[in-house]
């Protein structure tokens, strides 16, 4: 018999397959879940007998963020791998929860979350060069196509993504007081880029290109809606932000799930 500390009574995966199961039935509070570790036989089930208390719950879940991001980078990884997703069109809509605010992204074609950001900001602008930089880093690719709302769509940030080599789509805002014939004109101070932006979105391609965010981005984002993300139980971006990356962890497995099974 060995003498020093044994094994902790309580391991990591047991607490993440809590914390995903409670994530996915929209379960937010640490509290809540200790309170369904005792009295749900499908928690009590994965506890095994072993007593679970709010405060390891909520540890747990905050000390993670790291590990979890990586989870997100490697599900995301796997799907590209199997050719289950790629980056063709890549589609980021802002998402405003109680007590702080999330931009995700997520991809077009299948629904699936390929990075997340929390920001206590009332504004999408300028958010898009930052979450498609975390994309890059994330899968190692960078987009073909960008879906955004008119939020997100500052000049200077279409000029950043277009040099890069990504096609924006966002709608083009008609100034004040201007007929709709002048909606896609340039403009004084636009780049290059920009202008390039405006021709795509004055096509019918690109306005059917567009339409299509609405299906994806909007519809993920919904989706996570009913994994709870409605309002934080947690104080502070660093939390929520470990909030959201499990959110995003657990959709994503619903996702990969769905997909295998078509």
């Amino acid at each position: 018999m060995l003498d020093g500390p044994g094994r902790p009574t309580t391991g990591s995966q047991v607490l993440l397959a809590l914390w995903f199961l409670a994530t996915v039935e929209g379960v937010g509070s640490a509290r809540q879940l200790a309170r369904l570790c005792a009295e749900h036989d499908a928690y009590r089930w994965l506890c095994g007998g072993v007593p679970i208390n709010y405060h390891m719950l909520s540890d747990f879940r905050v000390a993670k963020q790291a590990a979890l991001d990586e989870l997100l980078t490697q599900i995301v990884a796997s799907l590209m791998a199997t050719g289950a997703v790629s980056l063709e069109r890549v589609a980021q809509d802002g998402m405003r929860v109680r007590a702080s605010a999330g931009a995700s992204s997520f991809d077009s074609a299948k629904g699936v979350i390929v990075g997340v950001a929390v920001t206590a900001s009332g504004s999408d602008a300028h958010q898009a060069p930052a979450m498609e930089e975390q994309i890059e880093r994330r899968t190692g690719q960078r987009p073909k196509a960008y879906l955004m709302d008119g939020g997100f769509a500052a000049r200077e940030d279409i000029t950043l993504l277009e040099e890069r080599g990504i096609s924006v789509y966002a709608p083009v805002r008609l100034p004040k007081s201007r007929p709709e014939e002048e909606r896609y004109q340039t403009r004084y101070g636009d780049t290059d880029q920009v202008i390039a932006w405006r021709q795509r979105m004055a096509s019918e391609e690109g306005k059917a290109v567009y339409r299509r965010r609405g299906a994806t981005a909007e519809w993920a984002n919904a989706q996570v809606r009913q994994h709870g993300l409605s309002q934080f139980s947690v104080r502070g971006l660093t939390k929520a932000a470990t909030v959201l990356l499990l959110v995003a962890v657990a959709h994503n497995l619903l996702r990969w799930l769905s997909i295998q099974a078509a």
